[in-house]
Formats: C-alpha cells, sequence, structure tokens
C-alpha cells in the first residue's frame, strides 16, 4: 500500500456557486469542475479502506470545517504549503477562521498565483506588514470581518473581485506594485486606504462602499471606479497619474479636496445625492461632468480654488422616467479655468464665477445667454437644500470688481474684445459701489476723496457707458445742447435771427466753437461765460465720442 495519502474529496463547481466558469478554466477538469490537489492528513487514522479519517472526514485541513479547526495551526499549514515549492497553492472553496499573516513573507517557487476564490472567512484575513511575492487572488470569497493588508508590500497582481468583507478594507500605507481588481467587491464597513501607493492602477467598477478614506493616496496609473455605489468617500490630497473615472458610479457624499489629476477625470452619469467636494483639485487635463443625475431639490459641485485645464461642465439631467432632477451647481470660487465647455443646455444662473480666473475660455460660445444675464457672473439660483454657507453670502463690491477685471483679461487673452467690454463696463460698476462704501468710513479726507471718485465713476457711466457707449455721449452732447438753449432763452432778452430757433443755433455754436457769419452779437460777459462754459463741455464731449467711438469700433 502506498505510503502517500490520497487527494482531498472536496469538489468545487463554479456553475453550481453562479460564478462564470471561463474565470476557472485555468484551474477545472474537463468536466468544469475544480477538484482540491490537496492530500489529506497523513496523521489521521486510516479505516478499513485504508482512507486516512481527519476529524471524521476524508478532506485536507482547508477545507474541513473551519470552526473545528485550530485556526493557528491551520495559518501555519497555509503558509507552510504555500512556501512549499512541490505543493499545489490552490485553495478554492476553502472555509477558514481568522487568518493571520501579519509580517508574513509569502514566496512560492514557482510563479502560480495563492488562489483563494471563492473562499470563506470567518473573522478577519490579515496581511498587515507582510510582504506577498505572488499574485493573490481573493475573488468572490467572504469575508466576515477585514481584509487587513495596511503596511503590505504587493509585488504582484491582488485580484479580489466580487470579495465580500463585512468591516471594509485596510489598504493604510500599503504598496502595490502590479494592479489591483476589486471590480464588484462589496466592502460593507469603513476602508481606509490612507497613503496607500498603488503603483499601476486600481479598478473597482461595481464595487459597493460604505466610508471609503483615501487621503494622500498614490495612483501612478488609473483609478476606476465606474458603477460603483459609495455612501462617502473621501478622497484628499491625493495624486492620481493616470485616468480617474466615475462614470455611472452613485454618491451620497463625495469630496476629492485637494488632489491632484494629471489626465481627464471623468463623472460622466454620476449620480449625487449630496453635493461633490472638488476643492483646489488640480486637473492637467480634462474634468468632465456630463449628464449627472441629482435629487429633486438639486446639489452643488463644489470647484473653490481649482485649477482646470479642460473639459465640461454639463448641468444635470433626468432621467426617462425621473422628472425631478434637481439643478446642478457650480461654484467655481478663486477657481481657475482653462478651455472648459458648459454644454448647449447650461444655464448661467448655475455658474457661479467669482474671483475665478479665466485662461483660454470661450466667452463668445455664451454671448447670447450672457447678454441674457446682463453679464451678471457671480449671481447664482442656489439649490432650495443650500441656506447658509451658499444663499446668505453677498460678495463684496471689491471681490466683483476682481471677478470681472479677471474676466475681461481671460476674454482678452482669448480676443473676445466684445466680452472684454462689458466685463470692463460691470468692473467699473463694482468699482462704483466700492466708493460708495468708502464715502460712509474714514476721515473726512478719505470720504471726500471717495465721494469724488464716486462721483466721477457716475459721470462716466452715465455720460459715455465707462468709454464703451458712443450712443451716450451722442444723448449726452443734445442734452447739453437743449440745455444751453433753454439758458440763452433765459439770458437773451431776443431770440437771435428773430426766431425761436436762434437760441438752438447760439447754443449749437457754442457747444461746436463753430460760430457762422452773420451769428448773434453778445456782448454781455455773463452771457459770454455761459458760452465759454458749454463750449468747454462741448470739446469735451466731442473728444469723448472721438474716443468711445474709436474703442467701439476696435472692441
Amino acid at each position: 500500500m502506498s505510503n502517500t495519502p490520497p487527494r482531498c474529496s472536496h469538489e468545487f463547481d463554479p456553475t453550481a456557486a453562479g460564478a462564470d466558469p471561463d474565470d476557472y478554466r485555468e484551474v477545472t477538469d474537463d468536466d468544469g469542475v475544480w477538484r482540491c490537489p490537496h492530500q489529506t492528513d497523513p496523521a489521521g487514522a486510516a479505516n478499513a479502506a485504508g482512507v486516512p479519517e481527519v476529524g471524521g472526514t476524508d478532506r485536507c485541513p482547508f477545507h474541513t470545517d473551519a470552526a473545528a479547526t485550530d485556526t493557528r495551526t491551520l495559518t501555519e499549514s497555509f503558509r507552510q504549503t504555500v512556501a512549499d515549492p512541490d505543493a499545489p497553492s490552490e485553495f478554492l472553496d476553502v472555509e477558514l477562521g481568522d487568518v493571520d499573516l501579519t509580517y508574513d513573507v509569502l514566496e512560492a517557487a514557482s510563479n502560480r498565483p495563492i488562489d483563494l476564490r471563492h473562499a470563506t472567512v470567518d473573522g478577519d484575513f490579515r496581511l498587515a506588514h507582510a510582504t506577498v511575492r505572488q499574485r493573490l487572488r481573493l475573488d468572490d470569497a467572504r469575508l466576515t470581518g477585514e481584509l487587513d493588508c495596511q503596511y503590505a508590500e504587493f509585488d504582484e497582481t491582488l485580484s479580489a473581485e466580487g470579495v465580500t468583507a463585512g468591516e471594509g478594507v485596510n489598504f493604510e500605507e500599503a504598496t502595490f506594485r502590479e494592479p489591483v481588481y476589486l471590480s464588484d467587491a462589496t466592502f460593507d464597513g469603513t476602508c481606509r486606504w490612507i497613503e496607500a501607493e498603488f503603483r499601476a492602477g486600481v479598478w473597482c467598477n461595481r464595487a459597493t462602499f460604505g466610508k471609503l478614506k483615501t487621503h494622500r493616496v498614490t495612483v501612478d496609473d488609473s483609478v476606476d471606479l465606474s458603477e460603483a455605489e459609495i455612501d462617502e468617500i473621501q478622497l484628499r490630497q491625493g495624486k492620481v497619474h493616470g485616468r480617474a473615472l466615475f462614470n455611472q458610479t452613485t454618491f451620497d457624499t463625495a469630496s476629492f479636496a485637494e488632489t491632484q489629476f494629471h489626465e481627464t477625470v471623468q463623472f460622466d452619469g454620476t449620480r449625487l445625492s449630496e453635493r461633490l467636494s472638488l476643492r483646489n483639485v488640480t486637473v492637467d487635463d480634462e474634468l468632465v461632468v456630463r449628464d449627472v443625475r441629482t435629487p429633486p431639490d438639486g446639489t452643488v459641485v463644489r470647484l473653490n480654488g481649482a485649477h482646470v485645464e479642460g473639459g465640461r461642465l454639463c448641468p444635470a439631467v433626468a432621467d426617462s422616467d425621473d422628472t425631478d432632477t434637481g439643478p446642478l451647481v457650480y461654484d467655481l470660487v478663486g477657481a481657475t479655468v482653462g478651455d472648459v465647455s458648459l454644454g448647449s443646455r447650461a444655464n448661467l444662473d448655475h455658474y457661479r464665477f467669482l474671483d475665478t480666473t479665466f485662461k483660454g475660455f470661450d466667452f463668445a460660445a455664451y454671448r447670447d445667454r450672457l447678454a441674457a444675464v446682463d453679464w451678471q457672473l457671480q449671481a447664482v439660483e442656489w439649490p432650495a437644500s443650500r441656506e447658509t454657507d451658499e444663499r446668505g453670502s453677498t460678495p463684496s463690491p471689491g471681490r466683483v470688481e476682481a471677478t470681472f477685471l479677471k474676466a475681461k483679461n481671460g476674454a482678452n487673452e482669448v480676443g473676445d474684445t466684445t466680452a472684454a467690454a462689458e466685463f470692463f463696463r460691470r468692473e467699473m460698476q463694482a468699482r462704483r459701489r466700492t466708493h460708495g462704501r468708502q464715502v460712509f468710513h474714514g476721515g473726512g479726507v478719505e470720504r471726500a476723496v471717495a465721494a469724488g471718485r464716486w462721483v466721477g465713476n457716475m459721470l462716466l457711466g452715465t455720460v459715455a457707458g465707462y468709454d464703451e457707449r458712443p450712443w451716450r455721449v451722442v444723448a449726452t452732447a443734445a442734452v447739453v445742447v437743449s440745455a444751453g438753449a433753454g439758458g440763452f432763452s433765459l439770458l437773451l432778452d431776443s431770440p437771435p435771427h428773430d426766431h425761436p430757433v436762434g437760441y438752438l443755433v447760439v447754443s449749437l455754436e457754442s457747444f461746436l466753437t463753430l460760430v457762422l457769419a452773420g451769428g448773434a452779437s453778445i456782448s454781455s460777459p455773463w452771457i459770454r461765460l455761459f458760452a465759454l462754459i458749454e463750449a468747454f463741455v462741448g470739446a469735451v464731449l466731442v473728444a469723448l465720442f472721438v474716443f468711445t467711438l474709436t474703442r467701439s469700433i476696435h472692441r
């Protein structure tokens, strides 16, 4: 009789377990069934047929009842089996208690993966501070506890697609040198990926997370959370060097504050229950927010202090069977906006530009809509649910003035002189309000200076539309000539040229300093002074008209 213990009798049928048999083809037999390659425990007592019995069963230690097995002994058996170059590294459908591989080095003599697919772990699977030099497969595994990989180093791929961990996954300060696959996984607890390094990307399509904390995480490749469901995600001060995809992802709360994205960031078809915070993020390529679904009362995308080189910031859309989608408001206070499109359906009341810097933004594409809101940038219709921090804030005239100054400079950079002219007018109007505030503050001299500046600003805006409205100069000239005619009618004893129209003729001659032959003779010094004053005003208005007309033609 051979001294070699028989193989374990455990079998695993992926099809019967609801798994895709193609995913297991490399380890199953021709009939699509995987048969455990491990041997039964040779220490067990043989029965009449010569088959050893371990705990009353003909299975290997990894397929006995986990509750009846010493977890420490079983972990040691697992460790020795992985290290044995002659032992198989397949552990499919095992049932284990707590697995503690803390500080271990998992390294086999071959390139075969450590295969724990469809395993059941009644407790935690701990790899804290471990070094894993083999590909580790935990696909479709079920853990009642936590997948703990904090401070671990993975030299090969970690695949945990479809895994379920009742207490989440801990990747804190772990290093992954090859891809990490977590698609279709479910993590009910808090997941901590703080300061983790993913050097070849991480894929979490259709995964479900409770709370995901990823502060200061570094991803050298792409991160894909498309179609995932996440109660709360906090990705702060992270660095993503590849694409970041959140297409059709469902968020309750999402914050990506101060994160650097070096390639495209996409929120295409994303569902938002609360606000999306992108405060102080840097996007070197494109930020795409498109076809987003929002709650009935709407929500806000916070881009305060963000730097976005390009992309699309589109309004929310409603599902075909859902007409209760609320407005999606973009708060761009202090942001830097490059070649960003707002979409063909953009409502400018849902974009707040305040202290915003424009670097390549195409104002011409929205000229009609800007004119419809009188070229206002900072006014916004906040969603009804945002009460205090957004709706209650009123920007100071100084901040509004700075906003239109930056908008004017941005329009000039792209050669849009029409938009630049309109923003200049708004800038000057905001400056007038600043002077108006200063009239009621400070000392007497400061208040007097502010009052003078306010009057000068008001006159320039009224008379010439801040050098952008030549027709206003013409209208002002007509008022001055008419007023002059009225003044001459009071000062002269009889109408010049023996006709009432003579008053208007004298006023127009004084205004233009052009007296035709046969003009009226004026001997009174007071009347001559009145005429000279009108001549001075006329000369100023003529010069202002020429300047304004030339400026408007240049625009």
